[in-house]
């Protein structure tokens, strides 16, 4: 039986969010049998549901699965008890590099669509013609890029990072 849980009462923060769309992707089939049983029994609530949760809903719930996990790494990252600006850039750039990769097209490369997704595609035999567009991927980096500018001074400021110097031995 599902249970649907208040939004109130449900944590909406980083790793939050990423386990919620994990978990939502895990059981979409069931959601969609659940939803699909109940529609043949002329469920209203149902069958509104069920139009809802379309093939692109799923492709973009699988979409959001590939993506957080992405994200999850640099999101951890921050939330540990030390951060150095001066070494997030290494970070920001494996982020960006995964989700070029996974995601944005280029002239040289197609996208692989990240592992959930592509299982997803693999599974329903969905071609990359079929993928709705994926400018979100696009966003994240244009945000993530506007946020952590490339600068020099950031990796300037490494030399006053403590955390850095050698330890003596006493």
């Amino acid at each position: 039986m599902l249970e649907v849980l208040n939004l109130s009462e449900t944590r909406w923060l980083s790793l939050s969010l990423s386990n919620v769309v994990r978990n939502l992707y895990r059981i979409m089939d069931l959601v969609l049998s659940s939803l699909n049983e109940n529609s043949l029994i002329k469920e209203k609530s149902a069958e509104k549901l069920l139009a809802l949760l379309d093939e692109n809903f799923v492709i973009a719930t699988m979409f959001l699965a590939d993506l957080m996990n992405i994200l999850k790494r640099l999101i951890k990252i921050f939330q540990s008890d030390y951060v150095s600006l001066s070494h997030i850039n290494p970070h920001l750039e494996v982020t960006v590099n995964s989700i070029n990769e996974y995601f944005i097209e280029s002239e040289d490369v197609k996208p692989t669509y990240g592992i959930i997704l592509r299982n997803y595609m693999d599974r329903r035999k969905i071609s990359s013609n079929e993928i709705p567009s994926l400018n979100y991927a696009v966003a994240i980096i244009d945000a993530l890029k506007a946020r952590f500018p490339e600068s020099k001074l950031y990796n300037a400021l490494s030399i006053f990072d403590t955390s850095l110097l050698p330890k003596t031995e006493k």
